[in-house]
Order: C-alpha cells, then structure tokens, then sequence
C-alpha cells in the first residue's frame, strides 16, 4: 500500500466544496481516479498499489459554483532512474554525488601525530621540511616548520591530555 500526501497547496485556503485530486500510476495510460472533495492540508490517501508506486495527477479547487483550472503534480519525485534514490522519509529524492578533490594549495601536508597526548599542543599545520620531532615543538616562540597552530580547547587542542577530545579524537 503507498500513502501519498500532498503538502503546501498555494494558495493554502481551503475552498468551499474543498480540493479534487485526481491520480494515476506514473507513466501509464490508463484513466485518472478522482477522489475528494478534501477540505485540509496536507491531503492525504492511500492507495492498494505496491509500495515505492509513484504517481501523477491533478488537483483543483473546487468552489462550489465554480472550480479552478487544474494543477499537475507527482508524488513522491521520479526516483526511477539510476542516478536517485527515494529518501527515508518517501517524499524526495536524493542523489549521491562524488568528485575527485581538486587540490588548490600545494605545499602543506598532514602528518600523523605519534604524541601520546594527542593535540595537546594544539592542531598545527606544517611547512614543508617539517620532521617528526617538530611534533613535540612546546608552543611559545616561533619556529620555522610551523605554519599555523589552532589552539580552541576542545575544539583544536587538549590541553589536559585526555583520551576523548580534541581532533585525533573525533
């Protein structure tokens, strides 16, 4: 069974004898059921179709002596080609994109903390040249090999040395 629900009717009034739906099987040809009159938002009804059915259909106000022109909509999206996905909550689609990471500054590294007390100097980024003992630098002073320090508690550093803060942690 599919619920279909349609939200977010402009305008959002309900008319005097309410809205009249009319829907079919997305892509088929064969008649349209009609259903109404509905007389709030959202609208909503459910069908004896397989679930993941998807629909198409027209709406229209229906105001008593007269009735507007009719308004298309399908439900839920068309997730039917290979490129979506319904989403979990069976009302959109999503469609998971990747690309390769385009890499706009050359010269900067990460190195893998070997410290114990993971960031308790902060989070740094090195400049190039940069060896493993510079990972044990104390903060304070200036030193050739590191670029920048982030030092927000919590956030970047651990000053207290704890096992579960700070970004080797996450």
């Amino acid at each position: 069974m599919v619920q279909v629900t349609l939200e977010n009717i402009t305008p959002s009034t309900v008319p005097t004898d309410g809205w009249i739906v009319r829907y079919r099987i997305k892509g088929s040809v064969g008649a349209y059921t009609t259903i109404g009159p509905f007389n709030s938002q959202p609208i909503q009804f459910t069908t004896t179709d397989p679930a993941g059915t998807l629909y198409e259909g027209f709406i229209k106000r229906d105001c008593g002596d007269l009735e507007s022109e009719e308004f298309a909509w399908e439900a839920p999206c068309n997730c039917t080609d290979d490129e979506y996905i319904l989403n979990a909550g069976g009302n959109g689609c999503i469609k998971n994109e990747t690309q390769a990471p385009n890499v706009s500054n050359s010269g900067f590294c990460l190195a893998p903390s070997t410290n114990a007390v993971y960031s308790s100097f902060g989070s740094r980024i090195y400049n190039l040249g940069f060896t493993n003992s510079d990972l044990f630098i104390v903060p304070g002073g200036s030193n050739a090999n590191i670029f920048a320090s982030m030092v927000t508690p919590g956030q970047w550093a651990n000053p207290a040395s704890l096992t579960n803060i700070g970004p080797m942690n996450r």
